[in-house]
């Protein structure tokens, strides 16, 4: 069964994306760091491990640089753009990224990982 069109403002999905690639980013950042961490303590002392792990360098770089394009895409887009997005929006299978990425409040909340690592997805 497909959803009905639904229209959504070009800027608002242009906007969207760009945050959630910023808080993607942040994650990888977060995540890259504490990896650093635990090589520079001799955690990791494996040389191939250590050149697996620099792919997670690219995909942060990747992920900033991609946030800026986004946010200056936006910034040059008509308020008055519009986009029909259903099939795209039924592709996305988070729904709490699928309602942002659609301008509507997300019906669900963000995983939460607290300070000790534990993460809580139910």
């Amino acid at each position: 069964m497909t959803s009905p069109a639904q229209k959504i403002n070009y800027k608002t999905a242009v906007l969207a994306t760009r945050e959630e690639l910023r808080l993607l980013h942040s994650h990888s950042e977060g995540v890259q760091d504490a990896l650093s961490e635990l090589i520079a303590g001799g955690g990791l002392n494996n040389l191939a491990y250590v050149k697996q792990l620099q792919s997670l360098d690219y995909l942060t770089q990747s992920l900033s640089a991609l946030t800026e394009f986004w946010g200056d895409l936006a910034v040059q887009t008509p308020e008055d753009w519009g986009l029909t997005l259903s099939a795209e929006m039924a592709a996305i299978t988070l729904k709490d990224l699928s309602d942002k990425l659609s301008g509507t409040e997300p019906s669900s909340q963000s995983v939460d990982v607290t300070e000790d690592g534990t993460c809580y997805l139910f």
